[in-house]
């Protein structure tokens, strides 16, 4: 059976909170899902019958996002979708956040394994962890000798 997969790579150049980093990533499902039914793909029978798996991981900037955007463009089976931001909240107007792809596991590895599973989103920029540590201090929920360092990265893939 064909094995069909939703893959979002997250731009961890910018510094995201988790909730704004969902957000992206959900604009991104719902438009790749518009687009896979606009154009009445039957990968979205395979996809919904193998488990409709979807997968999130981190590039490293807007310069990778844009070039493996570039490479899967030649596969017109593959559906693509890039995210900018409206810029209302966290993000400048016009930031690349999300890019989305929609294609079989054979067509998407080739050019994205080498991206590492989203394993701690507070971890993407360290200013962002940064900010949320002096959050909880703030608030009392953690204290200063509890806190870890940011580089400490435990791998739960």
């Amino acid at each position: 059976m064909m094995t069909y997969k939703m893959l979002f790579i997250v731009n961890g150049s910018l510094p995201m909170s988790s909730g704004k980093m969902a957000a992206q990533v959900a604009h991104c499902a719902v438009d790749l899902y518009q687009q896979i039914l606009d154009r009445r793909m039957m990968g979205l029978n395979f996809w919904k019958i193998c488990g409709q798996k979807k997968i999130v991981v981190r590039g490293d900037s807007t310069e990778e996002l844009m070039d493996i955007d570039q490479r899967i463009s030649v596969n017109p089976l593959v559906v693509r979708s890039i995210i900018r931001d409206a810029g209302r909240t966290e993000i400048a107007s016009g930031s690349i956040t999300c890019l989305g792809l929609f294609g079989k596991d054979n067509q998407l590895d080739p050019i994205t394994r080498h991206l590492k599973l989203m394993d701690d989103c507070l971890k993407c920029s360290g200013v962002n962890a940064q900010q949320q540590k002096s959050k909880k201090i703030r608030k009392g929920t953690e204290s200063p000798q509890s806190t870890t360092n940011s580089d400490d990265v435990s791998n739960t893939q």
